[in-house]
Formats: C-alpha cells, sequence, structure tokens
C-alpha cells in the first residue's frame, strides 16, 4: 500500500511540475441535486459502491467542467460527492447538465440512498480550452 502511495504521488509531482494544463477554479458555485442514489448489493457499514444521478446547471458566462459537489445537507463521512474524474463532467455556459456516477464512497448503504433529493454545490473548473484528457 505505502508503495502505490508513493507512486502516485511521484506521478503527481512529475505532472505537475512538468507544466501540465491546469485548471482555474470558479468563485461562483454550480447549483445542482442528486436525482437518484442506488448502493451496490453488496455494501459494507462503511464504503459502498454507489451509482447515482446528478443534474448540475453553469450559471457563468463561460464553458466549465465539474469533477465534485457538496451535499447538503451534509451526510456524515462524505467530503464531497465525486461526479466526475480527470476533466470532469463538461458544461457549457448558461446550461444544465445530468449524469450518471459510479464511486466507491465512504458510507454505507443507507446514506447512499438518503442522497436522493440533496442539493449539491459545485465547483466549477475553467480549463481555458484545454482540459485534460
Amino acid at each position: 500500500m505505502r508503495t502505490l502511495a508513493t507512486v502516485g504521488l511521484v506521478a503527481l509531482l512529475a505532472s505537475c511540475s512538468s507544466g501540465a494544463t491546469t485548471g482555474e477554479l470558479l468563485p461562483t458555485p454550480f447549483p445542482g441535486s442528486v436525482l437518484s442514489a442506488t448502493p451496490a448489493r453488496r455494501c459494507s457499514p462503511i464504503h459502498c459502491m454507489a451509482t447515482y444521478r446528478v443534474r448540475i446547471t453553469n450559471p457563468t458566462d463561460s464553458d466549465a467542467n465539474v469533477q465534485d459537489c457538496a451535499v447538503s445537507p451534509s451526510l456524515p463521512g462524505l467530503g464531497r460527492l465525486p461526479v466526475m474524474g480527470i476533466a470532469g463532467l463538461g458544461i457549457p455556459a448558461g446550461a444544465t447538465r445530468a449524469t450518471t456516477a459510479r464511486f466507491l464512497l465512504p458510507i454505507g448503504p443507507a446514506e447512499v440512498e438518503a442522497m436522493a433529493g440533496r442539493q449539491l454545490a459545485c465547483t466549477g473548473i475553467d480549463w481555458h480550452g484545454d482540459a485534460p484528457i
């Protein structure tokens, strides 16, 4: 496990120091909601593979991407809800997009089901036309 963490850290440092593309975090929150949330058949009380559908609006006048969101009201153990990795979910200026995500979350199956209907405050990222692949 320690070796895997070391390899990940080295890769991160190498990409950050090699002129890799970086995005600008936008100050305006992107509102959204969890439309549905379903836990996998087999979960533990402390983590669960979940499939959930979210809808997010880009209130800005430029195209942006969303990688994760804060859930409100918050769920104990869940910091931020991942939406899409790497570049994030692309949302055109002034548009609303829905997507289905599947991630291993640090919460149990009852909390996964309780996500449905919760509000989201998402962080927009402007890649300035150069999102990573």
